[in-house]
């Protein structure tokens, strides 16, 4: 006498509870089946919910804002030094002044052009503001046109983001004051620009803050 082919589920005595097609054998398939299936859910939940590695880009502007220290300065020789170790070290972007507000900075960005690495000067940011609001359009905006001609890849444009600060401080309107951000950044872009927005007095914008005539309560 044959034994039913189920030998995985045989008894100690070595019978199998019914034999091929039995209420008993298809109860035990359809609980294999359902736990195989569980594990497959729980495995691909845990797949998806497994964090993605994601990459942390490093904004240094130790020569920029970090040299408006008190008794803190550098020359254009010791920029282009620091610049340089930066670079090797790792850091991802280098902010390293507003080319168009003072001469030393300018000077950095021209003589970096020849005299640091392809490395370090992909790694440059030149710092400027949004078109001015008596600028008719952003190409003829004079710290827009600097920033293109440093050389640098990349444009960090600092902005109003609270509305007290754009109508009271800066003296535009709300909807001038987006004109200009988005037509700055449209063209730096247009000139082959990355670009990055820098917004000003953003947490008293997103929080509240001191509202302006005409903020919605």
């Amino acid at each position: 006498q044959k034994r039913a082919p189920y030998a995985a589920w045989q008894h100690e005595s070595g019978e199998v509870p019914g034999g091929v097609g039995s209420p008993a054998a298809e109860e035990q398939l359809l609980a294999a089946a359902s736990l195989a299936m569980r594990g497959l859910l729980l495995a691909t939940t845990a797949a998806a919910l497994a964090p993605t590695p994601r990459r942390i880009f490093v904004y240094d502007t130790t020569l920029r804002d970090g040299t408006q220290g008190e008794a803190v300065s550098c020359s254009v020789d010791d920029k282009l030094k620091i610049a340089s170790k930066l670079a090797a070290f790792g850091v991802d972007y280098l902010e390293c002044g507003w080319p168009g507000s003072n001469p030393k900075d300018a000077e950095f960005f021209t003589r970096a052009k020849t005299e640091l690495s392809s490395e370090a000067k992909q790694k440059l940011v030149a710092f400027g503001s949004t078109r001015s609001k008596r600028s008719a359009t952003a190409d003829q905006d004079p710290q827009l046109r600097a920033l293109v001609e440093s050389g640098a890849p990349t444009a960090c444009i600092v902005c109003k983001a609270s509305s007290w600060q754009t109508t009271d401080i800066l003296g535009a309107s709300r909807e001038d004051n987006l004109d200009m951000i988005s037509s700055s950044v449209e063209f730096l872009r247009q000139e082959g620009l990355k670009v990055h927005v820098d917004l000003e007095h953003f947490y008293d914008g997103f929080l509240g803050g001191r509202a302006a005539d005409g903020d919605e309560a």
